[in-house]
């Protein structure tokens, strides 16, 4: 969360002891005096997992589908051109096979990079950035960047850290003029079990000719540019 200048981080965290339902929010607000309420910028409801069906994708069909393959030195090297440099610690997509409007993307948590409690936030950024070489190889003369703004639903059903594979579908129709894109992800062993989904997951193109003229804050929720507690979360 970026922050202006005189502003502190607010998170609020209400549980329903009847059914475990917990309201999450993260915000800003003024240290002066009088400053005004705070802003929200984020809310999310977690619900605790109560058991499911076992999900598995068949690799097979989908690596039939996903013939291409995707250099992802190129991609970083655009972000990198645009003023959004991923570090090393940031580069999580190994290797990435493209279809129409699916991938299927190897991804590792580097070397030095944050461990989450249940999921590693890299391995779904990995995601994120195949997605952005996916778009810049179907529609090159797409201009801008797309900044994520929203989440439809996460389920984290199993522990993902060090390494998964990623299965992304694209529901927008790539063309040049497009000004949002959503897409779905699932995270998945090698075996094609899931271990996790985003759905719905939504960026819009931002009206910035450059990632440095973006809040700091803002990078971690680039979606795509131009190339050259106990309870596991549902």
């Amino acid at each position: 969360l970026g922050l202006a200048p005189g502003q502190t981080r607010v998170a609020r965290v209400e549980s329903d002891g009847a059914d475990g339902l917990r309201l999450v929010s993260v915000g800003a607000e003024s240290l002066r005096a009088g400053g005004g309420a705070a802003v929200e910028h984020l809310s999310a409801t977690v619900i605790p997992d109560h058991g499911r069906t076992v999900a598995r994708l068949d690799l097979a069909a989908i690596r039939s589908r996903c013939a291409e393959d995707l250099p992802m030195g190129p991609v970083y090297d655009g972000l990198a051109e645009r003023g959004f440099v991923l570090g090393p610690t940031m580069r999580s997509a190994v290797s990435v096979q493209v279809g129409a409007r699916e991938l299927l993307a190897e991804l590792v948590t580097p070397p030095g990079a944050a461990r989450g409690r249940w999921l590693d936030a890299t391995l779904l950024d990995g995601a994120t950035q195949a997605v952005a070489g996916l778009v810049g190889m179907r529609v090159p003369a797409t201009q801008g960047m797309f900044l994520g703004f929203g989440l439809g639903e996460v389920s984290v059903w199993e522990p993902v850290h060090g390494r998964c594979l990623a299965y992304v579908r694209l529901a927008t129709r790539l063309h040049a003029e497009m000004t949002s894109l959503r897409f779905d992800v699932t995270l998945c062993d090698d075996d094609g079990h899931v271990l996790a989904e985003v759905r719905d997951f939504a960026a819009a193109r931002a009206a910035v000719a450059s990632a440095s003229a973006l809040p700091r804050a803002a990078s971690a929720l680039v979606a795509a540019a131009e190339p050259p507690a106990n309870t596991p979360p549902r």
